[in-house]
């Protein structure tokens, strides 16, 4: 069953943390049946993707630095929105960014919230084709390497643990197993 929103009320909100990016709060909710209960939440800005696939229908990954997990990971290109930007445009920018690429084929898949029961935030995922390498990569210190990967490779990826940020599990998978996008 489904209970709408305006049946769970907020009954204060604290402010444990803020900065321009992300702010940190604790609700006190009380539910439908009168029962009273907390929830941290995370504001953060949202963010735009691109799954970006060559001539070879090959997937275009950046091998990331991430340091909350300590790893360096292949990712699709993408990042946060700046203020007032819309999700179209930040992908570009990203693409350019990370990659140096552009495209002039570029089309929205799907917007997601990658953790709905903590953060506010929201993922925009693109597929872009037609890429032109316009320039070397950009962006900060945290990207290693960029390289196309043929469907194989990608399925292993994802399988062995190389392909783990939720943007990108989603993205690749869209592509692997969509009709309509497939990858071949």
């Amino acid at each position: 069953m489904v209970i709408p929103n305006g049946m769970f009320k907020t009954i204060s909100k604290i402010s444990i943390f803020e900065d321009p990016i992300l702010k940190f709060f604790i609700n006190e909710i009380e539910a439908p049946n009168g029962e009273i209960f907390t929830r941290r939440i995370i504001e953060y800005h949202n963010a735009a993707a691109v799954v970006a696939v060559n001539e070879e229908n090959e997937l275009l990954l950046v091998k990331h630095y991430r340091h909350p997990i300590k790893q360096t990971i292949w990712e699709i290109p993408g990042g946060m929105l700046n203020v007032g930007e819309d999700p179209h445009t930040c992908a570009l920018r990203e693409l350019q960014e990370e990659t140096g690429y552009q495209s002039n084929e570029i089309e929205h898949l799907i917007s997601f919230h990658p953790e709905p029961a903590f953060t506010t935030q929201i993922i925009h995922l693109f597929k872009a084709r037609q890429l032109q390498r316009t320039s070397s990569m950009k962006s900060e210190s945290e990207i290693n390497d960029l390289k196309f990967f043929n469907t194989n490779q990608v399925k292993n990826m994802i399988a062995n643990g190389d392909i783990i940020s939720s943007w990108s599990v989603i993205g690749a998978l869209l592509l692997l197993y969509s009709p309509s996008e497939r990858f071949t």
